[in-house]
This record gives C-alpha cells, structure tokens and sequence, in this order.
C-alpha cells in the first residue's frame, strides 16, 4: 500500500484485526502548515491494528464555485475509496473538517454493510468570520516586510469584504486574492521570485475552498450519530454529539495526549463501555 493523490498512509497496519475482521481507519483534517498538533502525531498513542489513511489537501481552488459543493469536493478522496475491498471502521474530523469528515461517513455508510464510527475532536462549524481569522494568521507571516500599518490596512480591507458579503465562495475568493496581492509585495520587497508568492497564494486558496466546503457540508444535518473528543476550549459544534469525552489540554495539545490515544484505542477495539463516561459539561 502507498500513498495517493487523496490520501496519505499515517500508519500501515494489517487490513483485518486480530479476529480477523477487515477494516481501514480515515482522519480527514487539511493540516499541513499549522501549528496545533495532528493525527500523525496521535498515531504515537493510538493501538489498532487497521491501516490509518489521512486526507491529502486537495488543490481545488476557488474558480469553481460547484466544485466547492460537498458531494463534488468528496470526490477528490472518495474516487480512489471506491475499490477498496476493506471497509472503513472509523472516520476521524479535526475542528473545521469535522462537517466534512460526517459527510464522508455518510458516504461510506451507503456503500457498505455498516456505518463507520464517527469521532471528531473539537468540532467547530466554519463560518465567514472563520475565513477572516485565518487570512489574520497567513498575513502575520508577511508582516516583517508589510510593516504595522500595511498590516493593519489589508486587515481592514478584509473585514469589509466580509462584513459586506454573505456569499462565502465569494468572500474567499476576494480574501485569496487580497492575500495573493500583499504576498507579491512582501515576496518582492525580500527579494524572492513571484512564483514564490503566487505558490504560497495558491495554497491559501485551497485552504479557503476546503473551508468553505466545509462550511456548506454543516449546513447539513450533523448526522450520522458521533462521538467527540474536546479540548478544553471546545467549539459550539460539540453539542451534536451524542457522546462527549473532555480533556483538561489546549486545543493544540489535543492530538499528542496519550490519554486520548487509550480512549480512542477504547473505542476503535469496540470497548466502548470501558472509554470515559458521558460528560455533558465536564472534565474528565
């Protein structure tokens, strides 16, 4: 087994259990750039014996508003699910992908004999202030050569192209190329080639279109029934599921706790009764 276009091997396990029942593991998250711990550092912690395969970032864009629909943007990963003998056990969601991650499920679910386990960990529903903060967190990054009022001046210009839209495609797409714009500039005032910029531009944009199609995947109903795994600054999403397991960690720390590796290990060997209880507003 190797890596695809789609989906990248975070642990090669067997393809059956110890019982002998087939089953592969799917963590969907864009991570890649960021600083919050992810399912590979999890893997660490984590005992089945199952393949676990994670998204690949898609290279979708922004031009194509219909490709941004969830059903079509799934494709990018269900095409290369769909002649796998193995079923999927389980499907994991990080924060804004966690819409997503239960539309896979949903798709899974039509398509072999039972649904997978769904488990999201701190659960959070994209929104247009969501894209305004994380063009906030990209700019930072040019900063040393915009300088404070630049920075100040493309932060305002963004909170008025969101405040005056309730189009998300569209907002993304004028944020993406606000910060296509700035980062030509600051790339130029270092000194390092325009496709430097228009590389660092690009991956923006796919991180806005996966953004936005996850925004219109929780507009969805947040079924199948699921299972969420909080930090202890938990998003408003977390009232979905149906069990809730809370740790006393920063949202960054959530993915490299051992303590969450043994729940999840619990509930993938199918213990379920022996994870944590039911915490409705708690802290385990």
């Amino acid at each position: 087994m190797t890596d695809t276009v789609g989906w990248r091997i975070l642990r090669a396990g067997a393809l059956t259990d110890e019982a002998g029942a087939p089953g592969s593991v799917l963590a969907v998250d864009f991570g890649q750039s960021r600083s919050d711990a992810g399912f590979p550092e999890l893997m660490a912690h984590l005992d089945t014996p199952w393949t676990v395969l994670e998204t690949v970032s898609l290279a979708t864009g922004l031009a194509d508003r219909d490709a941004l629909v969830p059903d079509v943007y799934l494709t990018g990963w269900t095409r290369e699910l769909a002649g796998r003998a193995e079923p999927v056990r389980a499907v994991f969601g990080y924060c804004m992908g966690s819409s997503l991650a239960l539309a896979l499920a949903r798709w899974l679910a039509a398509r072999q004999e039972h649904a997978p386990v769904v488990i999201l960990f701190d659960p959070e529903h994209p929104a247009a202030e969501t894209l305004c903060a994380q063009f906030d967190l990209v700019v930072e990054g040019l900063a040393e050569e915009l300088g404070a009022a630049e920075l100040a001046g493309a932060r305002a210009r963004a909170r008025r192209v969101t405040d005056d839209s309730t189009d998300p495609v569209r907002t993304a797409a004028a944020l993406a190329e606000l910060y296509h714009e700035l980062a030509v500039l600051a790339f130029t005032r270092a000194e390092l080639e325009e496709e430097m910029a228009a590389e660092a531009a690009d991956r923006f944009g796919n991180f806005l279109a996966y953004l936005v199609a996850a925004h219109l995947a929780a507009e969805a109903p947040w079924t199948p029934e699921h299972v969420a795994v909080l930090s202890a600054t938990p998003g408003g999403a977390a009232r979905h599921a149906v069990t809730r397991h809370s740790f006393d960690v920063p949202r960054q720390d959530l993915l490299r706790r051992p303590e969450v590796g043994r729940i999840l290990s619990e509930l993938l060997g199918g213990n379920a009764a022996q994870a944590a209880p039911h915490l409705p507003s708690g802290r385990r």
